[in-house]
């Protein structure tokens, strides 16, 4: 199978190597069962019925910590969206008056040695991915046309070529001041899962006035019937707004 190689490939750390990270349990709400919580819980109780929790923090030493504290291989779905390397800082602005705000950094997606550096931060994150899927987990990864082909061979790699599932295509719509080149309109969302066992529950969109009136058998013979829950839903998604 086609391997990516690039320099650093080879020291990209594994769990045991990542720096030791202990993350902060958020209780989603005041009560548990019949009694009310208190803010600090013991850890030994939420081990007895995990809770819903916030990590604030890098994503590698969180896996890592996750992985160290007994999730390796408990976990369904894990979604990331990770810059996207488009070298470019971004801003959010917050108001310290009436009329007078500043911008303040959300983000830098800049990468200084280029597609290299991008490409050691995002090859652990994705081993540690592999390590926290359950048996019949599934991971999605946003991206867009910058680096999503360098992704996906990376994923190939580290899940499988047999365990892609969908290149799921995001479009939208929007202003744009492209001169040179067709707009650029959509995400992609690349969907793997951990082994060939995997779950996946159907969802379901109405089918076209056009086919309610056609019908399958037209074209498919009397072999297919229409679904009462509709048909499921395709790898490119139109009505989804952008939030940025």
């Amino acid at each position: 199978m086609a391997q990516l190689f690039w320099e650093g490939k080879k020291g990209c750390p594994g769990s045991l190597e990542v720096s030791n990270f202990q993350s902060q349990y958020v209780h989603s709400k005041p009560y548990y069962g019949n009694r009310q919580l208190e803010f600090h819980i013991d850890r030994t109780e939420i081990q007895e019925k995990p809770l819903n929790r916030i990590i604030q923090g890098d994503n590698l030493q969180a896996a890592a910590d996750l992985i160290n504290q007994g999730y390796k291989e408990k976990i369904q779905l894990i979604y990331i969206d990770p810059p996207y390397f488009s070298q470019k800082g971004y801003f959010t602005k917050k108001g310290i008056s009436s009329r007078l705000s500043i911008n303040r950094t959300a983000f830098n997606d800049t990468w200084n040695h280029g597609i290299d550096s991008y490409l050691d931060m995002i090859y652990p994150r994705l081993r540690l991915i592999k390590e926290l899927l359950s048996h019949t987990g599934s991971v999605f990864v946003h991206l867009d046309w910058h680096v999503s082909h360098y992704v996906k061979l990376l994923m190939d790699e580290i899940f499988g070529q047999k365990n892609f599932i969908n290149e799921i295509v995001w479009c939208y719509t929007g202003g744009s001041n492209a001169k040179r080149h067709f707009q650029r309109k959509h995400d992609i969302i690349l969907w793997y899962s951990k082994t060939q066992d995997y779950l996946f529950i159907p969802q379901y969109r109405p089918y076209s006035q056009g086919t309610v009136d056609r019908g399958l058998t037209r074209v498919k013979g009397n072999k297919y019937r229409l679904r009462q829950e509709g048909a499921i839903m395709s790898d490119w998604w139109t009505d989804v707004n952008k939030i940025l």
